[in-house]
């Protein structure tokens, strides 16, 4: 099972449900987190290197998240026989809770547990691939901020439009 949705979709939720129906582990942004060696999988498409699939996911059955599900098309052309799930998200919400969560980047604080600021040194040496991630879908980001007054047919329509885009 590949992940196609953005973040902030119910991808953890889909993780979980992945995980629960046999499709587990389920790659999530959170296993960067729990494994910051896992940076280093990622970071060849940083340089516009393609990945080794079966190293970047080795020990995983499925994915959900950045930043696995930005790389949905090329998972698909290395396995052909997986099913691909979209998550979507009303698009004013989404908007709002990516907003809440980019504000929420800052520097490590100085007296954040050694656990909290081990997670957030591992986000910024992800920081290229993120980056990367950013800058192809911000076509899609500025759409929502534009369109977002549109209201659910907009994001039926886009909705429809990205499970057509294989």
């Amino acid at each position: 099972m590949i992940g196609a949705g953005f973040p902030r979709t119910g991808t953890r939720s889909v993780k979980a449900a992945l995980e629960r129906l046999g499709f587990g582990p389920c790659y999530h942004m959170a296993e960067i987190g729990s494994n910051p060696d896992h940076v280093d999988r990622w970071l060849p498409a940083a340089s516009g290197l393609p990945l080794d699939w079966d190293s970047v996911l080795d020990g995983y059955r499925s994915t959900q998240d950045w930043p696995a599900s930005f790389f949905w098309r090329e998972q698909v052309e290395v396995y052909p026989d997986a099913k691909v799930v979209l998550t979507v998200r009303d698009p004013h919400r989404w908007y709002v809770s990516m907003q809440a969560l980019i504000a929420t980047r800052r520097d490590v604080p100085p007296d954040l547990p050694e656990t909290g600021a081990a997670v957030l040194r591992t986000m910024e040496r992800l920081r290229p691939v993120l980056d990367l991630i950013g800058e192809r879908d911000r076509w899609w980001q500025v759409a929502v901020a534009q369109r977002a007054h549109c209201g659910t047919a907009w994001c039926a329509d886009w909705s429809n439009s990205a499970m057509m885009c294989t």
